[in-house]
């Protein structure tokens, strides 16, 4: 049996390979990405079984053809005036 990864493993590892993307949609809401890009599956499947969200698995590629992975999560929020 395999051990839990800890949250602060987790902080790390955003912090080395994390982005926040957010636009202003058509309807009115605001739309955040939080996503990790990797090509190690392993932490990023731990990551996506610990937070949940869309996992992309081998959509993009890396300039020397590595199948890259990643978990997203989208949020959406009405924007405020």
């Amino acid at each position: 049996m395999t051990r839990p990864m800890p949250d602060y493993y987790f902080a790390g590892l955003f912090d080395g390979e994390g982005s926040v993307s957010m636009s202003l949609r058509k309807d009115g809401y605001i739309g955040v990405v939080v996503s990790v890009v990797m090509c190690d599956r392993a932490p990023v499947i731990a990551l996506y079984e610990r937070f949940g969200g869309s996992f992309e698995d081998g959509r993009y590629h890396t300039n020397t053809g590595r199948a890259v992975a990643s978990p997203r999560r989208f949020t959406p929020g009405p924007t405020t005036t």
